[in-house]
């Protein structure tokens, strides 16, 4: 089944060219998904609580419009048909009255807390039907040319606000990260794929490769260990005037 909510844009979710922040977006889809576990059953919180808990692997977000302070959106979300053996998929939609203004997909893991062994799909089962995927397809899964390394860009040592209740950087917080990176002023986003590799835990370190071209930019974050924790792709289109 699909789920919907109603979100007013928040002033503090926009940006310097005053509108919504990617991060943002992402979250208000997410935090629909969660709205519809907690109301529906199993919530996370009854995940957790029987050792389990959902880890997102990959997400692509395709955004077809801007959205400003104030402005009142629709977000759906609905859990995918097309799930199998041990990947979960997520699809999203944010409509400004009629409008599309964007959508996106993600893969998901269930995993088990104490041995993070994954979960097969049939194994969990949720309290609603399931929605074939949104046209746009499965997420991204991003590739690193051979011999392909972008510059150091710097680090950034994850902190008590980038943590959520598994204890390690939320997947929503990269997003902003990534971008405090390279100048953003007179430009948007309008696609983003994240593939998430390893956690994150408080106290981390992680080492930030990026680099930017003017209408697109790659990243890639290696924890202290040398692991790579995520990959990242952006998409810029000017901002409006």
């Amino acid at each position: 089944m699909i789920w919907t909510e109603q979100v007013r844009v928040n002033t503090h979710d926009t940006d310097c060219n005053s509108i919504l922040r990617p991060a943002a977006m992402q979250r208000y889809m997410q935090e629909c998904a969660n709205l519809q576990l907690h109301t529906l059953g199993p919530s996370n919180e009854q995940l957790r609580e029987s050792g389990y808990a959902f880890l997102l692997s990959r997400i692509t977000v395709n955004l077809y419009a801007t959205a400003h302070p104030y402005e009142d959106l629709q977000v759906q979300t609905f859990a995918c048909s097309e799930s199998r053996g041990y990947s979960f998929f997520r699809c999203y939609r944010v409509l400004r009255k009629e409008e599309l203004i964007a959508e996106a997909s993600s893969q998901w893991a269930m995993v088990s807390i104490s041995d993070r062994a994954m979960q097969r799909v049939n194994d969990y089962k949720p309290n609603f039907t399931c929605e074939p995927m949104l046209e746009m397809g499965a997420p991204e899964r991003l590739v690193t040319p051979h011999g392909f390394e972008p510059p150091l860009l710097g680090t950034y040592p994850v902190r008590y606000a980038d943590t959520d209740m598994n204890h390690h950087m939320n997947n929503t917080r990269y997003i902003d990260m990534l971008l405090n990176f390279i100048p953003m002023e007179g430009r948007t986003v309008t696609r983003f794929s994240v593939n998430y590799l390893k956690e994150a835990p408080f106290g981390e370190v992680l080492s930030v490769y990026g680099e930017d071209h003017g209408t697109d930019a790659v990243f890639r974050t290696v924890r202290s260990d040398g692991e790579t924790n995520i990959k990242a792709s952006f998409t810029f289109s000017p901002s409006e005037e």
